[in-house]
């Protein structure tokens, strides 16, 4: 039998002004465990897909009153993905089963539909190069799962770790990615609220047009937090433009409708030493980046939430380099 697992990380997209632009990979992780028959007539599998998931206690804790019931048939986004590669390869699927351990809490900002989408890819290239010989590059992996997803911020620092961006070539159409510098001396906290938002709901939420000023806005604001983040050691008015560059005119507040407590929360972080609060991805997580020396067992983040009587769990979060990764 075949055996082989791969982990990769969730992600922070958005981070401020960067509305689609980067995202940060972070220490909570989805993992593929993935087996299947030496020789596929053989289908010592059966059926010759099975999926099963398993979810660990953050991702049961932070579902609320959500039923965890992802689906495990065709319609899985980890099938789809993985049949993506073997229709590129004009061969059809191998038989594999896949069990998932679930880390990453699910419609939340952290990710979770990349994770799958990687999974799905990163499974079935393993298997055509064992099988037969053929193997995708990782930089190949990369445009499928951007062509999957239709957008780069959450895929390119799950597949390569880090602080992240990409580009869309108006010439080839290819996404361009490229590791950015990420050691800012930050402690990054925040919150899980127990509700969901969809991707698709959230992003009906941001204007399809912006004024120029905003434009100069969010542009000034990117090219700050870029050079900020790639400092690991700060200054006293480094700490001053982050709560300015933080800033944001496009999504967040336009999101805030779908988050009751949402501006409450960052408002009361901000008394008790938030150097900024962020709505990391398409919600619902809120993260914010805090001084390293500062006490947070004083500070209780989810209080806004308490009072509203929304279940929310606090989390400390740290950047993870390694991106997705494969094991035999």
């Amino acid at each position: 039998m075949i055996n082989f697992k791969i982990t990769v990380p969730a992600t922070s997209a958005n981070i401020g002004p960067g509305y689609d632009i980067w995202g940060l990979a972070v220490n909570l992780y989805n993992e593929f465990e993935i087996t299947a028959p030496e020789v596929s007539n053989e289908l010592e599998i059966k059926p010759a897909w099975d999926l099963k998931f398993e979810y660990n206690d953050l991702v049961k804790k932070t579902s609320g009153s959500s039923t965890l019931t992802l689906p495990i048939d065709s319609s899985s986004l980890i099938k789809k993905s993985y049949s993506y590669i073997f229709q590129k390869a004009s061969l059809d699927d191998y038989p594999v089963s896949v069990k998932v351990k679930v880390g990453i809490p699910l419609e939340r900002g952290l990710g979770s539909s990349s994770t799958a989408i990687i999974g799905g890819l990163m499974a079935a290239n393993e298997i055509l190069r064992r099988i037969y010989a053929i193997n995708y590059s990782i930089e190949e992996i990369f445009q499928f799962a951007c062509e999957i997803e239709g957008h780069p911020d959450n895929i390119a620092p799950a597949i390569y770790g880090g602080l992240t961006s990409a580009v869309k070539s108006e010439v080839s159409q290819d996404y361009l990615p490229a590791k950015l510098e990420f050691k800012p001396p930050l402690n990054i906290m925040g919150i899980i609220p127990h509700i969901s938002l969809s991707t698709k709901k959230a992003r009906e939420s941001v204007p399809k047009k912006v004024e120029l000023q905003d434009l100069i806005f969010h542009s000034s604001r990117c090219v700050m937090l870029t050079h900020l983040f790639s400092k690991a050691t700060w200054e006293v008015q480094d700490y001053n433009l982050l709560i300015e560059s933080l800033q944001d005119k496009v999504h967040q507040d336009q999101r805030a409708k779908h988050i009751p407590g949402m501006l409450e929360t960052f408002d009361l972080w901000k008394k008790t030493g938030c150097l900024g609060g962020y709505l990391s991805g398409a919600g619902t997580t809120l993260l914010g980046f805090w001084h390293k020396g500062i006490n947070m067992e004083v500070i209780t983040l989810n209080q806004v939430f308490i009072d509203n009587g929304i279940g929310a769990t606090v989390i400390k979060l740290e950047a993870n380099f390694s991106g997705t990764f494969l094991e035999s």
